[in-house]
């Protein structure tokens, strides 16, 4: 790593040569005054809790000696964010073992695989993890030295763990000096945290991360993104700790680049106006459920004086109230009213949404692309364009083989950042003879140097003409012109009438009573209509021709990542039935599930 050592610049990009996350944390507290790193909340819910880099590492000094004593191989934890759970990581990397998240919504099955395929002895659970944790198999529960609960989590009678207590990491400055400065270059190939993938289409597989695919990725994502910063941001903490995006987010907090303010999906969004936040990350699902929010209420206000299309260009009603005016008071209720920038990633976001922030809030979606065994980088940009997830980071390359008549073809990538291959399983056939990864993923570049991802491989399926389309993108069209509607998957697969599946969205749980709903099933079906106008004025192909309105994707039901990304393909082959039926049945357009989980034509 003396190589890139040697390009760094600035008090942010400098604390790299600390050569490992651990390394970057002791340099930003000695070399950046001991800052702040998180914040979190008190039992009123204000951010009054304060972590300093000290705090953080005299925490994580005393897992060490908790870790050592318990002779302990790596470490496991299915819990939100926490400063006890940074103080897990950083004692475990003292010792040179690795940790690794759960997602609580992951399956028995999976997270019983995972603990056995990482190696993992120890576990660290909060209350949500705690209920999951009570269902392995009582195998899986001796197996582990300890298990602890992180603050406010209170064992359940009858847990079945063997060992049990909680976890109580004390805060000691005294005990910084005691803490082994890491050797860059002795280290570099360390495994400091596995990343499991979601195991949609199979067994979750692990992604050891190095500490050089982490100072590598650091690199890549400050040179794109903040190269010349002086000033730190403020940023929510919310995405599970088990996702690579969270995980870069924290590596950059380590840096002193960010101040993160502690929060969960469950609070984000009373926290936000008490956060006030500068800078901003998330998946594409969150800013589309806060655009639809505000859509919904602008187009109903003043008796539907204002229209979607003022919410998402400038015309006459945005540039005199929407922006002046209307914007300023949004802003204010959300918390956004010092935010400058958003970066997006883990899926596409759709182009209405986009719009909606840029010309109703004033504020550029930046995308981003990357992937766990890329360690979250492959292409930021903090101007960015629409549609694009950016351009090239500064640590890897990108080359696009196999290209069709458009230019689009196969996204390949090397670099420190990327992986070396799978925990137990190896390269296999995912990398070529010169290291090459293969992501899966189907992208161009523009003449600016712009990447457009185009789906994944597996996503693309052919049409009734014969070509393939992917339906990702499909999708993405028909969500576009969508109000109401908020998640689609289009089965176009052997179906001379491609079909939508439709839903209102993940946090709509009353399919029940809406299919009862009359009236809004009228708007659903309006909304599908309209749907099809549109993409026929524009000539789109394949445009579905008729429409099933289901139940949300959910984690729970397993069609949503952890991550918010809606798995096509379980869709598709959740409703295989129903679509099926659909071919052979009328000509009207929605359809829904009545409660014995059959087809009903919903008639106009």
């Amino acid at each position: 790593m003396k190589e890139l050592f040697q390009k760094l610049e600035g008090k942010y990009q400098k604390v790299l040569e600390g050569g490992s996350l651990l390394g970057i944390l002791l340099k930003t507290y000695k070399e950046q005054n001991n800052p702040i790193i998180v914040k979190m909340r008190d039992v009123h819910g204000d951010f009054k809790r304060d972590y300093r880099a000290s705090d953080v590492l005299s925490k994580g000094y005393a897992f060490s000696l908790i870790h050592r004593e318990l002779e302990g191989h790596n470490v496991g934890y299915i819990s939100d964010n926490h400063v006890d759970i940074m103080g897990v990581d950083m004692g475990c990397w003292m010792n040179k073992k690795y940790t690794t998240g759960f997602y609580k919504n992951d399956s028995v099955e999976h997270i019983s695989f995972k603990i056995v395929d990482s190696d993992v002895d120890i576990l660290v659970l909060n209350k949500a993890g705690l209920e999951k944790a009570v269902l392995l198999p009582s195998g899986i529960k001796n197996s582990f030295k300890k298990v602890f609960l992180v603050e406010g989590t209170e064992a359940q009678a009858d847990h079945g763990f063997p060992r049990l207590e909680k976890l109580e990491l004390p805060i000691d400055d005294s005990v910084i000096p005691k803490i082994p400065i890491p050797d860059p270059e002795k280290e570099q190939n360390n495994v400091f945290k596995v990343v499991y993938t979601s195991g949609s289409t199979g067994t979750p597989k692990g992604v050891p991360i190095t500490n050089a695919n982490s100072i590598y990725s650091g690199f890549g994502f400050i040179k794109n993104m903040f190269d010349g910063a002086s000033k730190r941001e403020i940023c929510p903490f919310f995405l599970p700790n088990a996702h690579i995006f969270q995980t870069s987010i924290f590596a950059l907090s380590y840096m002193g680049l960010f101040q993160g303010y502690i929060t969960t999906k469950d609070t984000f969004l009373e926290d936000l106006p008490k956060i006030k936040p500068t800078y901003m990350f998330g998946v594409p699902l969150l800013f589309q459920t806060l655009a639809h929010g505000v859509e919904e209420k602008l187009t109903k206000i003043l008796g539907g004086f204002f229209k979607e299309k003022d919410l998402t260009s400038p015309t006459w009603k945005n540039r005199l109230f929407i922006k002046p005016i209307l914007s300023k008071a949004i802003k204010k209720k959300l918390g956004f009213s010092r935010l400058k920038n958003i970066l997006s990633g883990g899926a596409a976001l759709n182009g209405k949404t986009y719009d909606i922030f840029l010309h109703t809030f004033g504020i550029k979606i930046v995308e981003a692309y990357g992937m766990s065994e890329t360690t979250c980088t492959l292409t930021f940009d903090r101007v960015g364009k629409r549609g694009s997830c950016g351009k090239r980071a500064a640590c890897n390359e990108i080359d696009i083989r196999e290209k069709d008549e458009s230019g689009v073809g196969d996204v390949w990538v090397r670099g420190k950042n990327v992986f070396d291959g799978y925990l137990n399983f190896g390269k296999q056939d995912n990398f070529d003879e010169d290291g090459w990864f293969k992501t899966g993923d189907r992208g161009v570049f523009d003449e600016d140097g712009y990447l457009f991802l185009k789906g994944r491989s597996k996503n693309f399926l052919k049409a009734a003409d014969g070509r393939f389309y992917n339906i990702e993108e499909v999708a993405e069209k028909v969500l576009d012109k969508s109000n109401n509607i908020q998640q689609v998957v289009v089965h176009i697969l052997n179906s001379p009438n491609p079909v939508g599946l439709v839903t209102l969205g993940e946090e709509a749980l009353g399919y029940t009573e809406d299919v009862e709903n009359s009236d809004l099933l009228k708007r659903i079906y309006n909304e599908c209509s309209s749907v099809i106008e549109e993409l026929k004025k524009q000539k789109f192909y394949p445009i579905p021709k008729k429409f099933i309105f289901v139940p949300p994707f959910t984690e729970e039901n397993g069609l949503l990542t952890p991550t918010k990304k809606t798995k096509p393909l379980k869709v598709i082959a959740r409703y295989q039935a129903s679509l099926d039926e659909l071919q052979n049945k009328g000509n009207s357009l929605l359809y829904i599930l009545d409660k014995e989980n059959k087809l009903k034509e919903f008639i106009f």
